[in-house]
């Protein structure tokens, strides 16, 4: 055969979901599916649980003909525990790719952590200004967030680094993890803390985290360094 297993016909939609843990093993040309996000309006509605799909008796998660019309990272795939398909992995990074100062304006308050981000790995997630990583979807809603950053600033200055989500549902913000640590004073003119922050945090469709910072002993610009970063993945 070369036609798909599972074919979408002309103006095909479904609301629901299309669940499968299907064992097949594929002619040289068939698809297993060809359907396309667009068929699947709402998130996480195409779901494979634990198939095993080959290809003339080999398993090759890296044939993008297996599946040509959808992605695992799309935001109508939930594909889990799957061999010969990709897995979906809720969840992005932002990384430090230009150094920017955050300038502080009060002691003590917190200001958006200044810096050029850039996004990777975005499944269900996207980045809609810098700094921000959103959730797309609906499921799941349990994340974890990893922060890993070097902060430049005066020696001696209390520096802290907090976590924040929009909560869309409400329109406000909500504060989910501090972190406060020291500036080294180090031989030379480098002056750094670092912060390796660990939190959960649950977020709902639309809701979005960034991360912000506050000099706790003055108003003197704080530095996040190039390739800090940070991850929220699903719980």
């Amino acid at each position: 055969m070369t036609e798909p297993l599972f074919k979408a016909g002309a103006g095909f939609t479904m609301s629901s979901r299309f669940l499968s843990d299907i064992n097949a093993d594929l002619g040289t040309l068939a698809p297993f599916i060809d359907f396309a996000p667009a068929n699947f309006p709402n998130p996480s509605t195409v779901q494979l649980r634990g198939a095993i799909i080959t290809r003339n008796g080999v398993a090759d998660a890296e044939d993008a003909t297996t599946i040509p019309n959808m992605a695992a990272g799309d935001l109508a795939a939930d594909w889990r525990d799957n061999i010969g398909i990709a897995n979906t992995f809720v969840g992005g990074n932002k990384k430090i790719t230009v150094e920017a100062a955050t300038v502080i304006d009060t002691q003590g308050d917190f200001e958006d952590m200044n810096g050029t981000f850039t996004a990777s790995d975005l499944q269900h997630f996207d980045a809609p200004t810098n700094g921000q990583l959103r959730h797309l979807g609906n499921n799941p809603r349990e994340f974890r967030v990893f922060a890993d950053f070097t902060i430049d600033g005066p020696a001696n200055d209390e520096v802290a680094l907090k976590v924040v989500k929009w909560d869309d549902s409400a329109s406000g913000f909500v504060d989910i993890g501090t972190q406060v640590r020291q500036i080294n004073s180090l031989v030379g003119g480098r002056d750094v803390c670092f912060f390796n922050l660990t939190t959960t945090l649950t977020l709902d469709q639309n809701d979005y985290v960034k991360l912000q910072l506050a000099n706790n002993s003055g108003t003197a610009n704080l530095t996040a360094e190039l390739d800090g970063a940070y991850s929220v993945v699903a719980r």
